[in-house]
């Protein structure tokens, strides 16, 4: 064999080992506990742990605010225990099927999208108005604990937003910036014309977007010159895409 027809051959070899197809590579995942925990509580805590945090936490504000009677205190905490076993026979359900399981790419994608609903109860406060300590909560209590909770909630309520519209202000001079007076002229359109969130969580700047989206624009119009109103249209232009999507995580406005 020639010289040539040497390296001819050796070239064609090394052709048909570069355009090979690769075997396909099983792309296959193990769940373990700490990686399912991590999927339900955004984190590495234990999901009961954090569910007795949030319940004595809560008991302790109505506490503070009310004095509650031992008896009271005992029929909130049922009631507590039982939205948190609810929430364990579901969670308990899903970690059974998967924890210490090989998965692929498709039963992975499956997992997570049952496990999203249950994130989201944990992040928009798992004793919402949908618990059955909510419920509960009313019937405990006597007409001046209750006036008392509801007062001082609301002003909870509307001091976390106004934190949250803060947020989104400061946020927003990265690419407008304001004088001190368009500062907090802007903070006092966004509270008179937008509302809270049904929730509170991992979602709010999302939903406070989608709330400035819909505060008409010649609203702005006497407190900003004209290049700084392009860039709050701009703004509400990109919270008018977020409208719908807030909608579907189970976000709504508060009616007042």
């Amino acid at each position: 064999m020639t010289a040539h027809l040497l390296i001819v051959c050796v070239f064609q070899l090394a052709l048909a080992w570069i355009v090979a197809p690769a075997p396909a590579l099983a792309q296959e995942f193990k769940m373990t506990e700490e990686q399912f925990n991590s999927w339900l509580t955004n984190g590495r805590e234990n999901p009961k742990d954090r569910l007795q945090a949030q319940l004595q936490v809560e008991l302790s504000l109505v506490d503070l605010s009310c004095e509650l009677e031992p008896k009271q205190k005992e029929k909130l905490t049922l009631a507590a225990e039982r939205d948190i076993a609810r929430f364990e026979d579901q969670v308990g359900q899903i970690r059974e099927e998967v924890v210490g399981k090989t998965l692929d790419q498709n039963k992975i994608g499956e997992v997570y999208q049952r496990i999203q609903p249950l994130n989201q109860q944990l992040q928009n406060g798992f004793f919402g108005p949908t618990s059955l300590f909510a419920k509960v909560l009313p019937r405990a209590l006597t007409a001046a604990q209750q006036e008392t909770i509801a007062q001082l909630k609301s002003e909870q309520y509307h001091r976390r937003y106004e934190a949250i519209l803060r947020l989104y202000v400061v946020g927003l001079e990265k690419s407008l910036p304001m004088t001190e007076a368009q500062r907090q002229g802007l903070l006092r359109i966004l509270i008179e014309s937008t509302r809270p969130p049904s929730a509170f969580g991992q979602y709010d700047w999302y939903y406070t977007a989608s709330q400035v989206s819909q505060v008409p624009q010649d609203i702005f119009e006497p407190l900003f010159d004209k290049a700084q109103l392009e860039v709050i249209q701009q703004a509400r232009q990109q919270g008018e895409g977020w409208i719908d999507w807030v909608e579907n995580q189970g976000i709504t406005p508060v009616e007042e």
